[in-house]
């Protein structure tokens, strides 16, 4: 990014720029549903956006979907969010809606970067000793259900009660669906990328800071992608 300009709001930095001729806007979230709540409304009340890149980090809660492999989010919903009886199970109160829905040419051309940045550009940014590492073998990008909710999932009884109720979600994160809800009231397209930084099957807390790192690579080099078609973006990165 070009052409840098930094504004400091809320104890948060925002860095204005050009991006491959895209007036860009990128900013680290903080973590947890209310942080990241509070950075999305900041940008939407701060500057001229005309959609929302989150992107991140999640862990996932499927076999099949391991450190290295990205997930789009198609739907995002809160797994902590319980009013019931006066409101259904994980549904947002006074909204009537439970799942949060991307943005659909946001997603169709997150899916297309990140496959393609899979399939050409890896080797050129991680390095191979790290694709060992951490045994990246053949990531893959899948699309669909992410769980957001304040908690960080690192056993198998809180991930089978995430399941029990959503059994067809794929990756749990802090804060996407709360970016989700305040880009839906403000009518702001979105789109979540989140890349599996742990597998609750196969957890090590050791080598997760690690692997975020890493991790994060990925979404730098999908999100930076050029393909002319977008104008006036603004990327969230945020860690979990």
């Amino acid at each position: 990014m070009v052409s840098i300009i930094t504004k400091t709001i809320g104890n948060r930095v925002y860095y204005s720029g050009d991006l491959h001729g895209i007036e860009t806007v990128i900013v680290f979230s903080k973590i947890g549903k209310v942080a990241a709540a509070i950075t999305a409304m900041i940008l939407l009340n701060q500057f001229e956006i005309d959609a929302v890149i989150f992107t991140g980090v999640a862990g996932s809660v499927v076999k099949d979907l391991n450190v290295g492999d990205i997930v789009i989010g198609d739907q995002l919903y809160q797994h902590d969010m319980n009013a019931s009886p006066v409101f259904k199970q994980h549904e947002i109160p006074l909204t009537g809606i439970t799942f949060f829905k991307s943005h659909s040419e946001l997603f169709t051309q997150a899916k297309k970067a990140a496959e393609k940045f899979i399939l050409q550009d890896i080797n050129k940014y991680i390095l191979q000793q790290y694709l060992q590492e951490f045994s990246i073998i053949n990531p893959k990008v899948q699309a669909g259900k992410i769980a957001t909710g304040d908690q960080f999932i690192n056993d198998l009884k809180q991930m089978c009660i995430i399941k029990e109720t959503m059994p067809d979600v794929l990756a749990v994160e802090m804060e996407g669906a709360s970016v989700a809800q305040v880009c839906f009231e403000h009518n702001v397209p979105f789109i979540v990328i989140r890349t599996i930084s742990d597998n609750i099957y196969n957890i090590k807390l050791n080598l997760i800071c690690k692997n975020m790192f890493y991790c994060l690579l990925y979404i730098k080099n999908i999100t930076t992608q050029k393909d002319g078609e977008r104008s006036g973006a603004i990327f969230l990165s945020c860690y979990l």
